[in-house]
């Protein structure tokens, strides 16, 4: 009887410690930069890429632009999560 209890509180123990190791704290970025300056720049990153894609789709469709396209693509969807 008191192997079995010693074997759940042995149990609850490492589960603890086991969940404990798995949540880790999150900590936010600190900036100092002007928020609307990074908005901004932001802002321009997002119109030439924009026009680099618009560039891309009237160009005859070959495999190095198909890739460059989605590479601005994937720039432009980055820049707009931000």
């Amino acid at each position: 009887m008191k192997q079995r209890f010693f074997l759940k509180i042995i149990l609850f123990l490492f589960l603890l410690l086991f969940s404990s190791l798995l949540i880790s704290p999150v900590f936010s970025e600190e900036s100092t930069e002007d928020p609307n300056k990074k908005y901004g720049e932001l802002q321009n990153e997002i119109e030439e890429l924009t026009r680099k894609l618009e560039e891309t789709r009237s160009k005859k469709v070959t495999l190095a632009n198909q890739i460059a396209f989605m590479d601005n693509q994937i720039s432009l969807t980055t820049l707009r999560i931000q």
